[in-house]
């Protein structure tokens, strides 16, 4: 019996470092490249480079590019074959039209090796930030605290939307019956 309530608080310390890997990965962001245009040859020579601009790139982000296969591809390079759209040596190369790569850290250089569509500018550079140099949302002491949104009801799809919620309500859960033993 005593062995028993002692694998309880370790029950309890695995779930929550299991909740952290969890909230971490949740974290993560699918970025799709030009949003709604997709990808493909812009009209305006700064599309992609515009698009980046106001985005912050995270470790574990993903970017999605998405364009109709066979007209388009995705071609990761170095910045020297960035600059003169090289396409002969590609780090790595992307064609099914629903591309998803994971960023870890760094620069990453895009372009498109179909015909001459990287020198009509469908290429992209993303920076990638560290987490800790991303700054905090300001904060405004004048502004009202924001109104807490009520719970969806047991069983909504709303309520299926939040697996971290869920996770933490069952390790409350298991924490309460672990001090009651």
């Amino acid at each position: 019996m005593a062995r028993q309530g002692r694998s309880i608080p370790l029950l309890v310390l695995v779930a929550f470092g299991v909740l952290a890997v969890l909230v971490e990965k949740a974290s993560a962001m699918d970025f799709y490249v030009g949003d709604t245009t997709g990808w493909g040859v812009p009209n305006e020579a700064t599309t992609y480079q515009d698009w980046a601009s106001n985005k912050t790139f995270l470790a574990d982000d993903v970017l999605v590019f998405q364009y109709q296969q066979g007209t388009h591809n995705v071609l990761q390079v170095s910045k020297k074959s960035f600059e003169n759209c090289t396409i002969s040596s590609p780090i790595d190369k992307f064609e099914s039209g629903n591309d998803r790569v994971t960023l870890i850290d760094s620069d990453y250089y895009f372009i498109c090796g179909i015909s001459i569509h990287c020198t009509l500018n469908q290429k992209l550079h993303v920076i990638v930030s560290n987490k800790s140099e991303v700054p905090a949302p300001p904060s405004s002491p004048l502004s009202p605290p924001p109104k807490a949104s009520p719970l969806p009801p047991p069983g909504s799809s709303a309520s299926a939307l939040q697996p971290a919620g869920a996770l933490i309500s069952m390790l409350m859960m298991v924490g309460i019956a672990s001090l009651a033993l």
